[in-house]
């Protein structure tokens, strides 16, 4: 049961999801609470958000109600991803972090990745990577494969100042939040933001 709240907010549904979740899966599968706690954390609960101070509290929110039910214990990488990175430089700028270090097919990618999330600040979980990029790199081997190639460039290249190292941590957030938007759930859940049409911008009246 993937559940995913595209509009997570400080983490309210996340929160009551693992609560409702981790005694199911421990009566179902036999589990403890501490396994299940993270069977729950790795498969089961996701979340997007625009604001990243947001994305931080509700990190900070889940994070506090498995350690309440488990006991403090390091916690397996939660589902929550920033859907409203801006993204910097020019896509020059953008694809010269890969430079030399990939094939023609990831380059590609990237360069898609930097147009869908170019409007990102405005979109956040509006935005379909299904519309833009080659389904071959939307699952999560694909995305692995991208991550361990940002690394990897950033990691060997001796004239990597700060500015390419923080393009490259942003593109790997994006790239996990592609990832997040591209899946699919069995259960969507959120308390949707409200906006007035007429206070729209043109973009998300598109959308």
């Amino acid at each position: 049961l993937k559940v995913l709240d595209p509009c997570c907010g400080s983490g309210h549904f996340l929160v009551a999801a693992l609560q409702h979740l981790v005694p199911i899966r421990m009566a179902e599968e036999g589990l403890s609470a501490t396994e299940a706690v993270d069977a729950v954390l790795r498969d089961n609960i996701h979340g997007l958000e625009i604001d990243e101070r947001c994305c931080q509290i509700s990190a900070f929110a889940l994070a506090l109600e498995a350690w309440k039910i488990s006991g403090w214990k390091p916690l397996p990488p939660l589902n929550i991803a920033h859907t409203g990175i801006a993204v910097g430089g020019t896509r020059d700028q953008w694809l010269r972090i890969l430079e030399g270090h990939s094939k023609l097919e990831l380059r590609f990618f990237f360069g898609q990745l930097y147009d869908l999330f170019r409007k990102a600040p405005t979109l956040g979980s509006l935005i379909n990577p299904h519309r833009f990029l080659g389904s071959g790199m939307l699952n999560r081997q694909g995305m692995e494969t991208l991550l361990q190639n940002l690394k990897t460039a950033i990691a060997e290249d001796p004239n990597a100042g700060p500015e390419k190292h923080e393009m490259g941590v942003a593109a790997q957030g994006l790239a996990r939040a592609a990832e997040l938007l591209a899946d699919r759930y069995a259960l969507v859940v959120t308390n949707v933001p409200y906006l007035g049409r007429g206070k729209q911008e043109d973009i998300l009246k598109e959308h």
